[in-house]
């Protein structure tokens, strides 16, 4: 399945606003809020071919069901260096 890179670019950009979003919730500790991110991204990542971002976001689910803040906010962290590395390859294979 190829994803059209605008599509996949639009993708992307969703994915750091809702990285954005996190720190916020983290604060308030509003665990709806990641089981609903986790279970969202969870649902459509490989269809975008991001099949380890849904294998993230389940964790990212079952840590916020469980209350369990240090490890959600470990998944936090690297869904952050998941952008980061989505980001710069896309960069790196634009030059």
């Amino acid at each position: 399945l190829q994803i059209p890179d605008d599509l996949r670019q639009r993708y992307l950009e969703r994915r750091q606003n809702d990285f954005r979003d996190c720190a916020p919730h983290l604060i308030s500790l509003d665990w709806s809020y990641f089981e609903r991110l986790g279970h969202q991204l969870k649902g459509h990542a490989s269809s975008y071919g991001y099949d380890d971002l849904g294998d993230l976001a389940a964790k990212i689910e079952i840590h916020s069901q469980k209350r369990d803040l240090p490890r959600l906010e470990g998944c936090i962290y690297e869904f952050g260096e998941w952008l980061d590395r989505q980001i710069h390859s896309k960069d790196s294979n634009q030059e």
